[in-house]
């Protein structure tokens, strides 16, 4: 650690809070902070609540009333099946139904009151449990069960309460090796065409095919949504919820946007949109239109009364998503994928649909890929291919912390000819400054004099005062690969429950190391008491002290060490193992090379 790059990261850390002061906001893109619109948010909020309370109250209302004349009905109609047989029995009276479908992949279930998906349940993946508790079921994608997924809207003519019935026979589909299934349901209405509800399930897929049927629909604009929005998995007692924030995905004409819900509020966009999709850490829910056409999408964000009690922090934002297009034809068709971001199975349905998981929205990512010319287009990329890395490397040594230490490593070959070069250059620097410090003292009441000589000195010394300069370039050069590295470790659900036999209680190289609770908060530090920040922190320290010898500069021998412990205390522990023996490398690279200096010496 230098002062070059102590004076980077300050940059770094002074930009941040630029790009978010009311200045910039106010002056700069003339629209008000966030801050100054949270009291017109909080009062929108309450006045939305409290008409969705009165239309869930109404809904509740309909829905018992519904169900006391069905119940009615069927008691009336079981006492004369002895008399008339079940053939009489209207299909209306027959109480309404969850069928459930089972594949490899997933356990969905899909109600008749809608034909809405109520649950969707991912085989594949369990509920992280603290240690010696047994896990606690599979992960549940959908948010709501009362909103549900596949809703639907025909002009203005709303679905979701109506009764579709369930053609098939067996209430619990199973599908078997490479088979393809297909649930259908209808809803009649006298007068009218029936409209079916068709979603077709392939055993080793995360993609279920949606149809809406019906010449009702033909010249009409037909609303489909997914209003259940995302639950997010990994819920972790005493972590904040802004590290696993839920984001919403537009892509159409070659061009992707990402956006980090962080308010209530409601998105919309129009024209030719390939897909639009919402993400929680390690899972997203797509919408994807068979036919690529104009239409609109409008994403709504809001905060559920659960949610408005807890702390700002600590809140979790719901999604819900509609897409709205004009029909010409009988028939609607999506594809909806609801499954894990592993980047093979977002790559296999050929829609780019793999950009939800490094698409650029906010935090230190966007920052980076904004500061750097065409960041948002080469950034992702970077990220995929450290994924690609840390996924072949992990088929060769099967443990990601030791293909932690081996990209470490690779990293460190490929920089050390310019962190050589660097460290020699900082040495010589070192190495003048007792005769600098006197140039200075010398002329400290003619500062232009000053600068003069020491200048000269450079020039006499053959020291290019930039020189120092360089002992950035190693650290520029890693930024890309350690910012990409953070965001892969967060994201990539490969890496989700990977522990490593290097440091036993690490059981999740994604989330951050946790040693022992403290069983209370510490401001900026957290509620957990993480082992390898403190090495860090001791390395850096060490580095600091035999690389630092300005004394204007011995203030950050101390400061850095502590700000970085107290920073990476809750960042993913596979960031901080490659961090610590990043610093440790760096460290004994130092070590060797001023040892070879003393042995020229003698």
């Amino acid at each position: 650690m230098n002062k070059n790059f102590v004076l980077a990261f300050s940059i770094i850390m002074l930009s941040i809070i630029f790009f978010n002061s009311k200045f910039y906001y106010e002056k700069i893109l003339k629209k008000p902070h966030p801050s100054t619109v949270k009291r017109e948010l909080v009062e929108k909020k309450a006045a939305e609540q409290k008409k969705e309370l009165e239309e869930q109250a109404a809904q509740k209302e309909i829905v018992e009333k519904e169900t006391v004349v069905e119940k009615k009905e069927v008691v009336q109609e079981s006492n004369l099946v002895d008399t008339v047989g079940l053939s009489s029995l209207q299909v209306d009276t027959i109480p309404l139904d969850t069928i459930w479908v089972e594949s490899d992949k997933l356990i969905c279930g899909i109600s008749e009151r809608g034909g809405r998906i109520i649950s969707l349940k991912t085989k594949e993946y369990s509920y992280k449990t603290k240690k010696g508790e047994e896990e606690r079921g599979f992960i549940e994608l959908i948010d709501f069960s009362d909103k549900g997924g596949a809703n639907l809207t025909i002009n203005s003519t709303n679905y979701d309460s109506k009764t579709f019935r369930f053609s098939g026979e067996q209430k619990k589909v199973t599908i078997n090796d490479d088979q393809e299934v297909a649930v259908e349901f209808e809803y009649k209405e006298s007068g009218k065409e029936p409209i079916i509800k068709k979603f077709v399930f392939k055993n080793d897929s995360y993609t279920i095919e949606y149809s809406i049927i019906s010449t009702e629909i033909i010249d009409k604009k037909v609303i489909t949504g997914w209003h259940g929005g995302i639950a997010e998995s990994e819920k972790i007692e005493g972590r904040s919820a802004q590290f696993n924030k839920k984001k919403i995905h537009f892509y159409g004409g070659g061009n992707s946007e990402h956006l980090e819900g962080s308010k209530e509020e409601r998105l919309e966009r129009s024209g030719g949109y390939d897909w639009a999709a919402i993400s929680s850490k390690y899972f997203a829910v797509a919408l994807i239109p068979e036919e690529k056409g104009d239409g609109n999408i409008a994403v709504q964000c809001y905060f559920t009364k659960d949610e408005m009690t807890k702390k700002k922090n600590e809140r979790e934002l719901s999604l819900s998503v509609d897409f709205d297009r004009f029909c010409d034809k009988n028939q609607e068709d999506y594809t909806i994928y609801a499954g894990p971001t592993r980047i093979d199975d977002l790559k296999s349905l050929d829609v780019q649909l793999e950009k939800v998981l490094f698409g650029v929205s906010t935090g230190i990512g966007k920052f980076f890929a904004t500061i750097f010319i065409g960041g948002r287009t080469w950034f992702p990329k970077i990220c995929e291919f450290v994924l690609w890395l840390l996924i072949v490397l992990q088929k060769m040594v099967v443990d990601y912390g030791v293909v932690i230490i081996i990209l470490t490593i690779l990293l460190r070959i490929v920089t050390y000819p310019l962190t050589q070069s660097s460290m020699k250059s900082m040495n010589k620097m070192k190495e003048i400054q007792p005769k600098i410090a006197k140039i200075r003292e010398k002329y400290k009441g003619n500062v232009q004099k000053m600068n003069q000589k020491i200048m000269e000195f450079y020039k006499t010394e053959g020291i290019s005062p930039l020189g120092g300069m360089g002992g950035c370039l190693p650290m520029i050069l890693q930024m890309p690969i350690m910012v990409s590295l953070f965001v892969v470790l967060r994201k990539a659900i490969e890496l989700r429950g990977q522990g490593t036999f290097l440091i036993p209680w690490i059981k999740d190289l994604s989330e951050a190391e946790v040693l022992f609770p403290l069983g209370f908060n510490v401001p900026l530090y957290g509620s957990n008491f993480a082992l390898l920040p403190v090495l860090m922190g001791v390395l850096m320290y060490f580095q600091n002290k035999s690389t630092i010898k300005d004394p204007n500069q011995k203030a950050m021998i101390y400061m850095m060490p502590v700000m970085m412990l107290v920073m990476f205390n809750n960042f993913p522990s596979g960031l901080c193992l490659y961090f610590t023996f990043s610093t440790a490398l760096q460290l004994v690279q130092q070590k060797v090379l001023d040892r070879k200096k003393e042995s020229q010496k003698k």
